[in-house]
């Protein structure tokens, strides 16, 4: 028997209440599904049990996810912790990392037949070097170096192996794998890229000249970003996928590179990723 850990996105009732729905559909037939204590208030009488998150990852064959792409990369988080794969269900607007809408319950048939494939997608791992130790982080979408005052800018210095890159005199700098292309590098004017590749994406934003541009370098390459003087004495900000913090101060050093571990999505393979871009982006399709 198949067993699905269910986690919608508990700020949105579509969300809920789609989460409600596929856990019914699931149990009728023949699956399991398992939540996160936190989620029982909202789950209850449809999920076989609820348990603390690490104990209902451990019980569980995959993952579903309710919700937008912000709510699936926090799931996948918890997914690849005990790679475990992920599926994601949309209930959001754009909805890049779903391959499934809210309106797709007949996908739960092909689900728990097995006809499906997994997609490894690449992911980074962020080191911040301080006098004090190391802060590791992992990124499915962007590492994001930036100034956290609106209307300045920042001093950012990129290496590989001792070797120049750049100085970029700019809001920031993102630093995105092909997943991520579609979020914070597309909106900065950065490339589209198929997530099946692998490579690390470098985007400034807005910088203060016309010299600066994106550049996608190897996967196999190590990156460190050296911020320079902070006049007002503050601090630069390492991003997260938007939703994780670091402060970065001068001396600091901050290493991007390809993280080991992939993050193993669920897809069903009846749309290209280019089909995807066309409806999700251009409105076709």
């Amino acid at each position: 028997m198949t067993t699905v850990l269910m986690i919608p996105n508990s700020d949105k009732k579509d969300a809920i209440q789609g989460a409600r729905q596929f856990s019914a559909h699931l149990a009728k037939l023949g699956g399991r599904v398992v939540s996160i204590l936190e989620y029982q208030p909202l789950l209850q009488g449809v999920c076989d049990g609820f348990y603390p998150a690490g104990e209902a990852l451990e019980r569980a064959d995959m993952v579903i996810c309710i919700g937008g792409d912000g709510t699936i990369i926090r799931s996948a988080k918890l997914a690849i912790s005990m790679d475990k794969p992920i599926l994601g269900i949309n209930s959001g607007r754009l909805g890049f990392l779903a391959a499934a809408e809210a309106n797709e319950q007949e996908k739960l048939t092909r689900l728990l037949q097995g006809d499906y494939s997994i997609e490894n997608r690449m992911m980074l791992e962020v080191l911040v070097h301080k006098p004090q130790g190391i802060e590791r982080f992992v990124a499915l979408n962007d590492a994001v170096v930036s100034k956290g005052h609106i209307a300045k800018i920042i001093d950012l210095t990129v290496t590989c192996g001792g070797k120049l890159i750049g100085s970029y005199n700019a809001d920031g700098l993102i630093f995105s794998t092909p997943t991520g292309s579609t979020a914070y590098n597309l909106s900065a004017g950065g490339p589209i890229m198929d997530p099946s590749l692998e490579s690390i994406i470098m985007s400034p934003i807005c910088p203060h000249t016309l010299a600066a541009r994106t550049i996608v370098f190897s996967s196999g390459l190590k990156l460190e970003v050296i911020p320079g003087r902070l006049n007002d004495g503050k601090e630069a900000f390492l991003t997260v996928d938007g939703s994780e913090f670091c402060e970065v101060g001068e001396g600091d050093v901050v290493v991007i590179q390809k993280a080991k571990q992939y993050c193993k999505f669920i897809s069903f393979g009846d749309k290209a990723f280019y089909e995807i871009v066309n409806q999700k982006i251009k409105g076709k399709g």
